[in-house]
C-alpha cells in the first residue's frame, strides 16, 4: 500500500498555510483546513490518478475540495510524493 510523503517545499507550504490560516480565522478553521488537506492526501492512496497532469512531466495536480489549494504530487510504486501546495491564484 502507498503511504503519503511531503517534500520539504511540501512541509513549508504546509507550514505557511497554518499560520496564515491560523492568524486570520483562528486555530479552529486552521484545523480545519489542515484535516482538508490531509483527507485530500489520503484519497490519492486510493486513487492515486485522481488529479491531472500538470504542464511538468510526471507531476500531477489535484484541487483539494472546498478549499483554495492545488496539491501538485508525484506517484511512485512506494507512494505519493507531495512536492508542493499551491493557493489557485498562485501560478502551478
Amino acid at each position: 500500500m502507498r503511504a503519503v510523503r511531503f517534500n520539504q517545499t511540501a512541509v513549508r507550504d504546509l507550514q505557511k498555510i497554518a499560520r496564515y490560516s491560523e492568524g486570520e480565522w483562528g486555530s479552529v478553521q486552521k484545523e480545519r483546513t489542515l484535516d482538508r488537506i490531509a483527507r485530500a492526501c489520503e484519497m490519492l492512496i486510493a486513487f492515486p490518478h485522481l488529479g491531472i497532469e500538470s504542464r511538468v512531466k510526471g507531476v500531477y495536480q489535484r484541487v483539494v475540495p472546498k478549499l483554495p489549494f492545488i496539491l501538485l504530487y508525484q506517484i511512485t510504486e512506494t507512494d505519493i510524493l507531495i512536492v508542493q501546495i499551491l493557493h489557485m491564484r498562485q501560478d502551478s
